[in-house]
């Protein structure tokens, strides 16, 4: 079966372990024009840089350099008009509930399937 990429379609993910992105990679890249970015510093210096921004983002929730939500409560960008998806391994209903209350499309918890990160992918661009 040979899968087309979808074309104008691109998909950052935020993510700084390394085994993580390596799932990513393999359910991701050959479906869209992906971006990865393992510090919450460097995604944002991405989003100030010109050039086209993401029709929508999948981001872990803890990372080294910092909290994507907080992130989100305190930034004036305009990623809060860019669709989100979270991805944590803390499973609580308190982070889901703030997750979606931020704008999350959302949650995903680790470790996930290909298939569901595939399919919600799909359901949010």
């Amino acid at each position: 079966m040979v899968v087309t990429p979808v074309q104008n379609k691109a998909l950052w993910v935020l993510e700084d372990d390394r085994g993580c992105q390596f799932v990513y990679e393999q359910t991701l890249d050959h479906r869209y024009q992906t971006r990865y970015f393992r510090s919450l510093q460097d995604f944002i210096q991405a989003l100030k840089a010109d050039g086209p921004k993401p029709a929508l983002i999948i981001a872990d929730l803890m990372l080294s350099d910092g909290n994507f939500l907080e992130f989100l409560t305190n930034s004036e960008s305009d990623i809060l008009v860019i669709p989100f998806i979270i991805v944590s391994s803390v499973d609580d209903i308190d982070a889901l509930r703030f997750c979606f209350k931020e704008g999350a499309l959302d949650y995903l918890t680790k470790p996930f399937k290909k298939t569901n990160c595939l399919s919600r992918s799909r359901m949010c661009l």
